[in-house]
């Protein structure tokens, strides 16, 4: 018996497997990296492959988005031959792998549209699956939680685990891009399973034990609370009941939140989170001439940056050591040079600008959760960083940017094919 899907079951499958499985793989990764198991990277091997896809499609079809990254890896490849010249000393690996990241948002957001475009308006289902991210990750934080298994967040004694996911800011903001669409989902159709999916999330998002999880969760709470007319006197409510009971959890964990309730305190006198390794990208920048303002250090920013951090201020004995600034405009800037950064921030403000648009051009609370997902990830990439380069958050939200473009029915962005037989 021979199984034939058609074009419709087809394209509704190549949508699945852009959000649904994402989860899965993160989870199952960080479940080998718990075993001791790192070098089994299901989820790197995953987005490798959807890179892959989204680069040919950049190549093969016209339109805004494609030249907008075409651009970019020339941009790239023409810094990097500048800053090896004349040594020709090139750590292509290390820089490949850098850009790759920067890139993947964009051609995810391609091949999303791409695939919207080829096999008709199933936007829904893309939604549905980002939902289903923040939820699964909600039940493996609760599992970890009450049975002990997983990896803590910070060092022994203070409150926070990741069950199995190794990036806490990037699967925390993951999250909370979730979170949005799920509030936005049961806007749509109140049920109390969907009220229990959130639940979930906001759990997960608790015992992550990030300040930025925490102050996210509460903002897209009290946003969305106030938008549900109908349901209001249910989730007021069930906010008290978990404002008393998180009040008492507070009061009875006050030891080892002390981490957290410090880092509040400093964030809250002006401190950034990423101070220390920020100076030491300042210091590495004193270093350079005048035109690496232009074309930045490439590889040998990243290790004089990580020499600093470690020696200078850990006093970790080493000598060069490759370290990311973890915030987005140092790490551009210092890597690459000034036009570079800029023009990668221009693009992911360009996509935030088209969220806006579409929530102007057609106001609805389901607009509107795309654009304050929208805006937590820009934000957090200003502002906390490590929300461009990381592929949990991005993944996400590039599918939401593809369902923004698709319905602004903006065809000078789309991906159009350069022959009429593709």
């Amino acid at each position: 018996m021979k199984l034939q899907l058609s074009a419709e079951q087809f394209g509704k499958l190549a949508l699945v497997l852009l959000v649904y499985p994402v989860i899965w793989l993160d989870t199952l990764y960080g479940m080998f990296s718990f075993l001791g198991l790192d070098a089994l990277r299901v989820s790197l091997l995953y987005r490798t492959a959807v890179l892959l896809l989204g680069l040919i499609i950049v190549y093969t079809r016209s339109g805004i988005l494609s030249w907008l990254v075409q651009l970019m890896i020339l941009a790239w490849a023409a810094i990097l031959v500048i800053n090896s010249y004349p040594v020709g000393d090139i750590r292509f690996i290390a820089e490949f792998t850098q850009l790759t990241r920067w890139l993947y948002p964009f051609t995810v957001v391609i091949l999303t549209l791409a695939a919207l475009e080829r096999y008709g308006a199933h936007d829904q289902l893309l939604l549905r699956g980002v939902a289903y991210y923040g939820w699964v990750f909600g039940v493996f934080m609760l599992f970890s939680y009450v049975t002990g298994l997983g990896i803590p967040s910070y060092e022994a004694g203070v409150f926070g685990i990741k069950s199995f996911y190794v990036g806490g800011n990037d699967i925390g903001l993951a999250a909370l891009i979730s979170l949005s669409i799920m509030f936005v989902l049961l806007h749509q159709e109140f049920t109390w399973w969907r009220l229990s999916k959130i639940v979930l999330c906001c759990v997960g998002l608790l015992l992550l034990g990030t300040k930025a999880g925490w102050a996210g969760a509460v903002l897209l709470v009290v946003i969305f609370t106030f938008l549900f007319r109908r349901a209001r006197w249910i989730i007021l409510p069930l906010l008290v009941v978990a404002g008393i009971a998180g009040a008492n959890w507070l009061q009875t964990n006050h030891e080892s939140l002390a981490y957290q309730l410090t880092q509040v305190q400093a964030l809250l006198k002006g401190a950034n989170p990423r101070e220390r390794l920020i100076e030491a990208a300042e210091g590495q920048l004193e270093h350079y001439p005048d035109k690496a303002q232009l074309t930045g250090g490439s590889y040998s920013f990243y290790t004089g940056s990580g020499r600093d951090y470690y020696v200078t201020h850990n006093n970790t004995t080493g000598t060069e050591t490759y370290k990311a600034i973890e915030q987005e405009w140092y790490d551009l800037r210092g890597g690459y040079g000034v036009p570079f950064a800029v023009y990668v921030f221009l693009s992911h403000l360009l996509l935030l600008v088209l969220t806006a648009a579409l929530m102007i051009r057609r106001p609805s609370v389901e607009h509107l959760g795309l654009l304050i997902a929208s805006g937590l990830y820009i934000g957090h990439g200003i502002f906390a960083g490590h929300a461009f380069v990381s592929g949990q958050p991005s993944g996400l939200i590039a599918v939401l940017y593809a369902v923004v473009i698709y319905r602004l029915e903006l065809g000078a962005l789309r991906v159009e094919c350069r022959s009429k037989g593709d």
